[in-house]
């Protein structure tokens, strides 16, 4: 079930028991159930940011003292305008994946949203573009 679900997770439970010769109402009563109450299988939604307006994709680079590093990038975890934050090691130690609508919002996360977290230096990459993105698979030129 998980390989035909990987093609296409929103197939019907009716296509799905088509696929895996299971009957229909395994399909629906059990096997979806357990794999959802277990944890294996979860629904993703993957969001192209452009057409909702947002045109700045941005990867943040911060150096944050080791003792305010955890709750910087807890604080990262929960602004809207991030989709990724990671602890990582080197001179950049916290990074954040950002989607804002233009380079003034840019501006203002960089100078106002991040002031006060105890970040010490700041590196900002303008993505040019993306090779592959969740659940677009690999773009080939």
């Amino acid at each position: 079930m998980l390989a035909a679900l990987a093609d296409d997770a929103r197939l019907p439970a009716a296509a799905l028991a088509g696929l895996t010769g299971l009957p229909d109402s395994t399909v629906r009563r059990r096997r979806l159930a357990s794999l959802t109450v277990r944890g294996l299988l979860r629904t993703h939604v993957a969001i192209d940011a452009r057409r909702l307006g947002f045109t700045v994709d941005a990867n943040v680079w911060m150096q944050v003292p080791p003792d305010r590093l955890d709750s910087a990038g807890r604080w990262l975890a929960g602004h809207p305008a991030v989709h990724g934050a990671l602890a990582t090691t080197g001179p950049a130690n916290l990074h954040a994946a950002v989607w804002l609508r233009d380079l003034d919002a840019l501006y203002r996360f960089v100078s106002k949203d991040l002031a006060g977290l105890g970040i010490q230096s700041v590196d900002t990459v303008l993505v040019g573009a993306a090779v592959k993105r969740p659940g677009s698979g690999i773009r080939r030129p």
